[in-house]
């Protein structure tokens, strides 16, 4: 199960040949995250929680919509609150940030 919806253009790719096969969201979660990681280099210490807290922030609307508005207070409720306050300052900006500009959210919705 892909768990996502399919694009026009990834059905006509693979109509062709062009891939292989639908990518799973995980799968393209994964590449998202390794093209953050391969921007920012977030520091061996930071890098699981900030994985846990990129993909929370894609997938879950409502930790997205705690981060965006600062009632950081919430993230106690949260089961991402835990590792986003393990974050550094700046990686706690850059993921919500990079997000934003580079990830296009309705790719990931089922």
């Amino acid at each position: 199960m892909i768990g996502r919806r399919i694009s026009l253009k990834e059905i006509i790719d693979k109509i062709f040949g062009i891939i292989p096969y639908f990518k799973t969201r995980n799968e393209l979660l994964d590449e998202e995250f390794d093209k953050f990681d391969s921007r920012y280099l977030p520091k061996e210490e930071y890098f699981s929680y900030a994985r846990t807290v990129f993909k929370a922030y894609i997938l879950d609307a409502e930790f997205r919509d705690i981060v965006d508005k600062g009632n950081f207070s919430f993230l106690n409720v949260s089961p991402y609150g835990e590792s986003f306050q393990k974050l550094s300052p700046e990686l706690r900006k850059a993921i919500p940030d990079y997000i934003k500009d580079f990830v296009p959210l309705n790719k990931f919705a089922a």
